[in-house]
């Protein structure tokens, strides 16, 4: 694999392919499991995954709420509820901020990102480690030959010292980031700048993530896509966003991605 490519930040595409598609439908009753009947449609053959790393990839969700509530503590903020924090990863902070922390003044907010990035580092360190079977799972996907991508709400900083710390520098082609795309989830721009730059038509693309803004995101984009409940959603609500796929784990999906063949087999 070749190394990953930092994606500059580019003007969003006027066209939302897949924009069309309702996020409004009930979810059906899934009771205590996941079921692999839910899918909307088949999954087609695919050239790239296009991944999301909180609550996908990465076990990180202790360490996020961690750092906002230490952030909090520091400013002399009361702590947050764990559970409303979790529900917000993906976004950018901005966004976490306007809804919990609306009277929050343009001082206060900016004292309080520039906290919360300083202490992420250290108490991430160690402690985000990857969900059980996602490092062999992505070996699996790259032996037959299929590419990897990133697409998250995490700075480009951010994913560069997560893949150090696994020793996964050259696993991914091409990293989409909160500070690199012109908009954040759930609009297309990580997933149209990751196509871009890999050259992957959308309909060889799929993405997977945590969240309704992983879905919603990929099906602006055009692209299939994958949830799973790894992170801060449920099933239904994750179905809520009509994802192509719908699975309990990242590990799931391995074995259900077919590479496309040039040759149409």
């Amino acid at each position: 694999m070749a190394p990953i490519r930092a994606l500059a930040r580019r003007a969003p595409r006027a066209r939302i392919a897949g924009a069309t598609r309702s996020y409004q439908t009930s979810p059906p009753s899934l009771g205590g499991r996941i079921s692999r009947t839910l899918p909307i449609m088949e999954l087609p053959p695919i050239d790239l995954v296009i991944c999301d790393c909180d609550g996908t990839l990465v076990d990180s969700h202790f360490a996020i709420v961690e750092t906002f509530n230490r952030t909090l503590a520091e400013i002399g903020l009361p702590p947050a509820d764990a559970r409303r924090v979790g529900r917000y990863v993906g976004l950018p902070l901005e966004t976490l901020l306007d809804d919990l922390l609306p009277e929050l003044d343009s001082d206060g907010r900016e004292r309080l990102q520039s906290t919360y990035r300083r202490l992420y580092p250290t108490v991430a360190a160690g402690r985000t480690p990857l969900f059980p079977g996602v490092r062999d799972g992505l070996e699996r996907l790259t032996g037959r030959g299929l590419r990897l991508a990133i697409a998250t709400g995490k700075s480009l900083a951010g994913v560069r010292r997560f893949l150090v710390e696994e020793r996964l520098e050259a696993t991914f082609e091409a990293v989409g980031c909160g500070d690199t795309a012109a908009r954040p989830k759930p609009y297309p721009d990580m997933v149209d700048d990751v196509l871009a730059a890999t050259g992957v038509a959308p309909e060889r693309a799929v993405v997977v993530g945590d969240t309704p803004y992983d879905i919603k995101m990929g099906c602006a984009a055009g692209v299939a896509t994958c949830a799973v409940t790894t992170g801060g959603f449920t099933a239904e609500e994750l179905a809520v966003s009509r994802p192509t796929l719908l699975l309990s784990t990242f590990v799931e999906l391995v074995a259900l991605v077919s590479p496309h063949r040039v040759d149409g087999r």
